[in-house]
């Protein structure tokens, strides 16, 4: 819900911040990559009835970025994958241990059949925290590109 809200902030207040909000992404990383999911398999395109005029609005991405996925022992089937979700970019690397370069590809196979636009785009080191760019020591991430 915290993820929708977000989006229908942007998009109300989008004329003021100079951006299209229909071209409006996510970027989540590990439980952002999960939760980002969740939330585009649900496909809350606002009620137009509503009587907050934000909750009329797209709480949608029109866009993922998806990295490093904290998969929370879910199957493939438990995200609700559709014709509808919006393009997707994943992130992982050969070495992940939080889940399995296996489910990843399964995700991403998965938008696939539903021809939904995706790229996986898979390192060979670097873990779970590879694509955490808080900290210097992996902002270097490219140099682990095959």
């Amino acid at each position: 819900m915290d993820g929708a809200r977000a989006l229908r902030l942007i998009r109300i207040r989008s004329k003021e911040w100079k951006i299209n909000p229909e071209q409006i992404g996510m970027i989540g990383f590990s439980a952002g990559f999960n939760m980002i999911l969740n939330l585009a398999c649900k496909n809350d395109s606002g009620d137009p009835n509503a009587k907050e005029p934000l909750e009329r609005l797209s709480g949608y991405p029109d866009f993922m970025v998806l990295a490093a996925l904290w998969h929370n022992k879910q199957k493939i089937t438990d995200w609700a994958i559709h014709p509808q979700l919006p393009p997707a970019l994943i992130f992982s690397t050969r070495d992940e241990r939080t889940a399995p370069i296996q489910k990843v590809a399964a995700i991403a196979q998965a938008f696939r059949e539903a021809h939904v636009p995706v790229h996986l785009e898979i390192y060979e080191r670097g873990g779970h925290m590879a694509f955490n760019f808080a900290s210097p020591a992996v902002a270097d991430w490219p140099r682990f590109s095959n």
